[in-house]
């Protein structure tokens, strides 16, 4: 046997030792550093698990760490009944979720490098929902397996868990290691653990009662098909169609609704299927809570399945416009608080409007945590040539749409001399283009007989009053900004303008109702009169004070 090379022997020595550093190395910049988990769970009106959990990762080392892929495990929940999660952090992660023995595991892996420097840390917010771990034993009696501790695929220094339950819940036996918090009738549990194992993960059953007066059974919402229904005034109404099964041992009689709008009182109820099983019509809301009883003289056994219609006005708030072109960026959110297994949403215009985007989409497993946006844009197409006449409405939205978008105004001060200030001018167009078309609205009830009026008319001046306050919200936020940025000492003055705006808008919703109840012969002739006079005095002094701000800030704006 020939003696090995000396030269191929150093090399492999070499080899050897480089290897022996790399090790080590690649272990210091995986571990070096310390997971804190904040765990939070809120159980829903319904029975769902809203889960929101922050990781946050601190580099102890001497160098700096690549944030690496991590695992959050929960005992005895199925994958299935988790819905899609929303992962919020330095960078964009792949989320995979995956069933383990009985164990569901979502792994977070990172898309890109991420470099998280000595002594600094990265913070990762993961939100989803779960379904079918709230049952009722009996009226008022429930029982939830609860995640307590989640564990991960290393050791966790520290768990923050905090449980929620309905108001006014009474716990009848604490979990082991939590205390008990109650804070005006909101019950949370909670507890403190440390270095959590990954195999210390930890879900139990946790029992507790609430007043059958109050109480919520456990939904499943199997389907919701979502319509946005843009009229040919430019506003925008949301159509949900929901499918709802009582999974829960006691009737349903009432469904928490989360609309795209939080301050609709009102929702209408239309009739779905032919022959359609009831007429259109309108029904307040308290807390938001649909009553069937009173809206579909029905209430749900355990098992039995209900699908329902509901129409109500988009929030202003999703609302912006430029060049012409309104466009709408609303969430997918479904209309309650949990887990949809088929979301579908899908645009609607009306004759002469054009839509871009909105095409239709259907989502799984849809829950209010998602971090994704519906987004469409609207614009009126005008034919010279058409065989129809263009509606008096159609006609109202490219004027005060025009107005609103294009519109330039001198600030009149006392005496008749015109002066302008940088940005000012386009605040007082906001203003007077709004309360101008809501003057037109009002005034043309006037000219209503008792009687006369169908319902469906005031609805429609509800939709158009909500169209002209969202462009105008829309205006007034990149406004505000400007003027900010030029005299940051006016931000209060704005913010209560804003406030002074709301007041003035629910003087106009309420002058609305008046006319309504009047012509649908809800309220006597004498009575009408003697509240039209209180109601047109306080949206008057709404208007004068709108004003009265107005001309304040733009006395501070010339300074």
């Amino acid at each position: 046997m020939k003696p090995a090379n000396p030269r191929f022997a150093v090399a492999i020595i070499l080899i050897m030792m480089l290897l022996s550093l790399a090790i080590p190395v690649y272990s210091q910049d995986a571990s070096e550093g310390t997971y804190r988990l904040t765990h939070s769970v809120k159980v829903t009106e319904h029975g769902f698990l809203s889960i929101d959990e922050t990781v946050e990762f601190q580099n102890t080392g001497i160098s700096p760490s690549t944030l690496q892929p991590f695992e959050l495990n929960y005992a005895s929940i199925p994958v299935e009944d988790i819905s899609s999660v929303a992962v919020r952090g330095p960078v964009d992660f792949n989320v995979e979720k995956s069933g383990v023995n009985d164990t569901a595991r979502i792994t977070l892996t990172p898309r890109s490098d991420h470099q998280v420097p000595s002594g600094a840390s990265a913070t990762i917010r993961i939100q989803f929902y779960a379904s079918n771990l709230v049952d009722t034993a009996e009226e008022g009696l429930f029982s939830a397996r609860l995640p307590l501790v989640p564990s991960m695929n290393r050791v966790i220094s520290e768990v923050q868990s905090n449980v929620v339950l309905p108001a006014n819940s009474e716990v009848e036996e604490l979990p082991s290691g939590f205390v008990l918090e109650d804070d005006a009738g909101l019950k949370k549990i909670s507890g403190v653990f440390q270095d959590v194992e990954p195999e210390g993960l930890s879900t139990q059953v946790v029992e507790y009662t609430l007043d059958p007066a109050v109480s919520l059974s456990p939904l499943d919402f199997p389907s919701v098909e979502r319509t946005f229904k843009v009229s040919s005034d430019g506003s925008v109404t949301v159509h949900d169609e929901i499918r709802v099964v009582n999974i829960g041992g006691v009737k349903a009689t009432k469904i928490k609704l989360t609309l795209l709008n939080e301050d609709a009182a009102t929702i209408d109820i239309v009739p779905i299927g032919s022959p359609p099983l009831i007429n259109r019509f309108t029904i307040s809301l308290l807390d938001q809570t649909l009553d069937l009883r009173v809206s579909y003289q029905t209430a749900l056994s355990k098992g039995e399945e209900f699908l329902f219609g509901i129409e109500y006005p988009l929030s202003s708030e999703y609302f912006s416009s430029v060049d012409g072109v309104a466009s709408f960026d609303v969430p997918v959110k479904p209309p309650i608080d949990g887990v949809v297994e088929r979301f579908a949403i899908k645009v609607d215009p009306a004759s002469g409007i054009d839509v871009s985007g909105g095409e239709s989409v259907m989502y799984e497993d849809a829950a209010p945590s998602s971090a994704e946006f519906y987004s469409f844009s609207v614009s009126l197409r005008i034919v010279w040539a058409s065989e129809q006449i263009m509606p008096v409405a159609t006609l109202l939205f490219v004027v005060v749409l025009a107005a609103l978008l294009f519109g330039k105004a001198q600030f009149r001060r006392a005496g008749g001399v015109e002066k302008e200030a940088p940005y000012f001018e386009e605040l007082v167009t906001i203003f007077e283009e709004k309360t101008g078309v809501i003057d037109d609205i009002i005034h043309s009830f006037g000219g209503k007989r008792k009687g006369g009026a169908p319902k469906s008319s005031f609805s429609e001046a509800r939709r158009y009053f909500e169209s002209v306050k969202g462009r105008a919200a829309g205006k007034m936020g990149a406004v505000k900004s400007k003027i900010i940025s030029a005299k940051p000492h006016l931000k209060d003055n704005l913010s209560e303008l804003l406030n002074l705006d709301k007041e003035y808008n629910r003087a106009v919703l309420d002058i609305i109702s008046l006319y309504e109840k009047h012509y649908t012969g809800k309220i006597r002739e004498d009575t009408f009169e003697r509240l039209r006079s209180k109601y047109q005095q306080r949206l008057d002094k709404a208007k004068e004070r709108l004003n009265e701000s107005l001309e304040y800030i733009h006395d501070e704006v010339e300074k």
